[in-house]
């Protein structure tokens, strides 16, 4: 968990770079991200796992995505 909680954004950020700000794109770096950071893990740690929620608010879009059985929840003030 530590080593994904560290490493999670970079990936994003090179797949974002890599699809673009479109929805189709956002989606495609979101899917690759979290793929390429299982492997990554999967080599840095041996016999671990983690879940993860990422949320990303680009313009007026709030994209969530997430690993494993776990959720995001937004509260709003009102």
């Amino acid at each position: 968990a530590k080593y994904i909680a560290e490493h999670l954004h970079e990936e994003i950020k090179l797949a974002l770079v890599k699809y673009g700000l479109s929805d189709e794109g956002i989606f495609c770096a979101l899917r690759e991200a979290f793929v390429r950071i299982d492997a990554r893990a999967k080599d840095a740690v041996k016999h671990s796992g983690a879940v993860a929620v990422v949320s990303l608010k680009i313009g007026n879009a709030l994209w969530t995505a997430n690993l494993g059985d776990s959720r995001a929840i937004l509260v709003d003030k009102d």
